[in-house]
Order: C-alpha cells, then sequence, then structure tokens
C-alpha cells in the first residue's frame, strides 16, 4: 500500500457526510441531471465498463461540470456516504465530448495535474484500495471559522490494509478556488497545501509491486 507518513489527531465535525446531499449543487448519480449521460459515459471512457457514477454536477463552480467515478469494491458493508474503491477520479466537461482530469487515485495515491496529495513519500508497497466519504460541506472545525458550512464538495480518502480495513488518519481533499484545483486541506498550516510533484520513493516492500512511479498524467 502507498503509504501516508502524516500521522495527525485531529478533531473533527463532519458536516453532510452521511449523504446529505445539498440542493442543486451535485447530484447522487448519472440520473437527475440532464448531463447524467454524458457522466456516464466519461466514466467509462476512464475507468471501462465497470465504472459507477457517484457525482454528477456542479461539483466545483456554479458553470462548471463535474463527474467523480469510482471502480468499486466488493465484500464491504455499506455506509451511507461511504465507497470503498479500488480507484477513483474526477474528470471536468471541457466541451460537449471533451473531459480533463481533475483528481485520481488507484495503485499511486491521489494526485492532481501537480503532484500527489497527503504523503510524503512513494513506496513499492501493493495498494489495497481506499474508502472513501463524502460531503459537500467543508470541514467546520477550522480554528479561525473561515470555513464553516461553506457548501463546497469535500472527500475524506483512506488507505485501507491487507484485510481490507482502514489503517491510518484520512486525507482530506477539496476544491481550492483560488488555485482552481483539488488540494490537501492541512490543519497544521490551516490551509491546502500544494501537491508534492516528485516524492521521494523507498523501497520499504519485500517485493516490489511497482517501479518508481512516474509524473502525475494529465490525461488518461
Amino acid at each position: 500500500m502507498w503509504i501516508s507518513n502524516l500521522v495527525r489527531t485531529r478533531l473533527r465535525v463532519r458536516l453532510g457526510v452521511l449523504a446529505l446531499a445539498f440542493p442543486g449543487l451535485c447530484f447522487a448519480g448519472p440520473r437527475g441531471h440532464s448531463n447524467g449521460q454524458a457522466c456516464l459515459q466519461a466514466a467509462r471512457r476512464w475507468l471501462g465498463a465497470s465504472a459507477k457514477v457517484v457525482k454528477c454536477g456542479h461539483l466545483t463552480e456554479p458553470e462548471s461540470i463535474e463527474v467523480m467515478a469510482i471502480l468499486p469494491l466488493s465484500g464491504h458493508k455499506k455506509y451511507p456516504g461511504r465507497y470503498y474503491v479500488s480507484k477513483f477520479v474526477i474528470l471536468r466537461q471541457t466541451g460537449p465530448d471533451t473531459w480533463t482530469e481533475e483528481l485520481r487515485a488507484d495503485q499511486l495515491p491521489p494526485r492532481n495535474r501537480s503532484g500527489y496529495m497527503g504523503i510524503e513519500f512513494l513506496d513499492n508497497c501493493p495498494s489495497y484500495g481506499y474508502a472513501v466519504d463524502l460531503s459537500d460541506h467543508i470541514m467546520a472545525d477550522d480554528p479561525n471559522n473561515i470555513f464553516n458550512n461553506r457548501p463546497d464538495f469535500t472527500l475524506w480518502l483512506y488507505y485501507l490494509n491487507p484485510e481490507g480495513q482502514i489503517e491510518g488518519a484520512s486525507t482530506e481533499i477539496g476544491w481550492n478556488p483560488k488555485v482552481r484545483r483539488f488540494q490537501e486541506f492541512n490543519y497544521q498550516v490551516g490551509f491546502f497545501t500544494p501537491a508534492t510533484r516528485n516524492p521521494p520513493y523507498r523501497k520499504i516492500c519485500g517485493r516490489a509491486a511497482h517501479g518508481p512511479p512516474p509524473p502525475p498524467r494529465k490525461h488518461p
């Protein structure tokens, strides 16, 4: 599994983690939005025929259309607002039939077009997938109350261990309108933190699952 070396103890208040949809902001599936079919087609183009659309609509800005698609993992108990996945992407529609990739996690850690999020290094251990919690509100425990109740799409990403259980602290990821990218929200610095394009690589597993990873791709 790709390891984040950030172990943080946080007191957090989550708003809407139990999939309380913010009306008009985003939608739970390909139906219910006029762009639903386009979202589904884009999801399958990126992730294949098994892709599932979990969000389709205005995830970041009122004028934009995004889709969040996942490849679900089987054998996990279902909880409202939580998805167990082997990989996921968030795509932004840039034309009638064109999309750009804004966020991805798969055998490599979560990353945007600039680099990786929530890690200090990459390793050679296999990935066992992720648990992802979704919300339409950013966290409310900012000490300066800057983001309290702000209706932004946010996700919490947890790594899974070989038994399929959550391991370690989550990585909180939201949309940063200043740079117009998804970024990690880091409470140690109190704001979004830039992605790391070329983190150091460590061989810590006995049998290499991957070689040193290439830089993140802009497009699949």
